[in-house]
């Protein structure tokens, strides 16, 4: 169209020479408009001897004039490729203006700061920003539920005796021992931990799964295929045999699958069977204090999403305990503070329908405008009332500036979080 234009930052020269095959790059970018509604991206390309390979780009909407954060997730496709990072504003209205600051592109190592999350549908209408655009998703049919066997976690846990704790973001310049200090600085001891891999697990002696030592949810991937050619067997079989026996370990197989299976990058059916491959090694091996910990969207259970959850149930022999990352919806932002049973209530009837127990591995909210902290604090309170009140096993606060910021910077936040480890809720 004549009165509109596409505005484009490009790095110069590409801000990875040399990447690492199967890392993880995370890039962040701070931007605002004088004309709100702007859609803006953030891209990677990977590049090999001036050919595109791959890429991949986060798009979010620009709602007001104020400052956003845009963030883009990529994994490189092969060892020392280049990578660039694009900001653009297609289809922009001639004579509008964007202000782009603060662009940061880091290597997410195994056992780094964070797995960085999928980003997760929550609502229809008020999405968190998908990494890709997803294609119609084509469903798989589920695999037979085999005959479950007994567990000793069928059942919600008792109201009362639920743990929370956090998503362990790590500043940049920081060690997990500095990471966790911090933290519990912040929010005083911390009841467990929410810890993510970009691939195969890290031991057990790591800085990450060793700190504290605390309860521990891990989640760690590998893709299907890999799994089911019995690629890994032999680590997950010395992982799992060296666990340690003194904490509550939840280990979590690919977190968030759903966006991943519709992309086309592996089948439904083929991320149930790996599932059972990993859990049957488990049951051979590990201790009995490791619970196998199914996370999915909460998205997934609800009728609007047009998922069936049961396509990524590899069956109640498999799974322990059903994980449901769960926020306050709203796109780009919420404008109120739901309530914990109209957010979680279908995660809930789900698992409890099931006889299994369950858990909010995710779980928070970006703060609303206009409020200094203290709804959102008070959110937060009746959120873990809820999860305590219907029997969950664990909540992990998700404090990290993944696809939106819900970090703590606000005092109320920062009480309300201490309040909630220390049960005062």
């Amino acid at each position: 169209l004549a009165d509109r234009t596409t505005l484009l930052l490009n790095d110069s020269p590409n801000v990875v020479g040399s990447a690492t095959e199967g890392a993880t790059y995370i890039a962040t970018a701070w931007v605002r408009t004088d004309s709100p509604s702007l859609k803006v991206s953030l891209r990677f390309r990977e590049v090999a001897g001036g050919t595109l390979v791959a890429k991949q780009q986060n798009t979010v909407t620009l709602a007001d004039s104020g400052w956003a954060q845009v963030r883009s997730e990529f994994v490189a496709v092969g060892a020392g490729h280049q990578l660039a990072v694009q900001v653009i504003s297609e289809n922009t209205a001639k004579g509008s203006s964007i202000s782009i600051d603060d662009v940061d592109v880091r290597e997410v190592l195994s056992g780094g700061p964070s797995d960085s999350p999928d980003a997760e549908p929550v609502e229809s209408e008020s999405p968190k920003p998908s990494p890709t655009p997803t294609p119609t998703p084509t469903k798989a049919s589920p695999s037979p539920t085999a005959t479950p066997t007994p567990s000793t976690s069928s059942a919600p846990a008792p109201a009362g005796s639920t743990l929370f704790g956090e998503t362990m973001w790590m500043n940049p310049g920081e060690s997990w021992p500095q990471t966790f200090a911090r933290l519990e600085g912040d929010y005083g001891r911390i009841d467990m931990i929410r810890a993510f891999f970009t691939g195969m697990p890290a031991s057990w002696s790591s800085s990450l799964l060793s700190v504290g030592p605390r309860p521990v949810n891990v989640s760690f991937k590998a893709t299907p295929l890999d799994v089911l050619a019995g690629k890994h067997d032999a680590a997950f079989r010395s992982w799992f045999a060296a666990a340690p026996t003194n904490r509550q370990v939840w280990w979590t197989y690919y977190h968030e699958p759903e966006d991943n299976i519709e992309r086309g990058e592996f089948t439904a059916s083929d991320y149930r069977a790996a599932w059972k491959r990993i859990s049957g090694i488990a049951d051979d091996v590990a201790p009995s204090n490791l619970k196998a910990t199914l996370v999915l969207m909460d998205w997934s259970v609800n009728p609007k999403s047009g998922r069936n959850w049961r396509d990524y149930y590899p069956g109640a022999s498999s799974i322990d305990v059903l994980g449901w990352d769960s926020y306050n919806p709203g796109s780009p932002k919420p404008t109120a503070y739901r309530a914990p049973a109209e957010i979680h209530g279908l995660a809930v009837a789900v698992s409890k329908a099931e006889g299994k127990a369950f858990a909010f591995p995710e779980w928070g909210s970006q703060l609303v405008s206009g409020d200094n902290g203290s709804g959102r604090a008070a959110w937060m309170k009746a959120s873990a009332r809820y999860m305590d009140s219907v029997g969950a096993e664990f909540g992990a606060y998700f404090d990290a500036p993944v696809s939106n910021e819900y970090r703590l910077f606000d005092q109320p936040g920062k009480d309300a979080l201490r309040d909630i480890m220390n049960g005062d809720y």
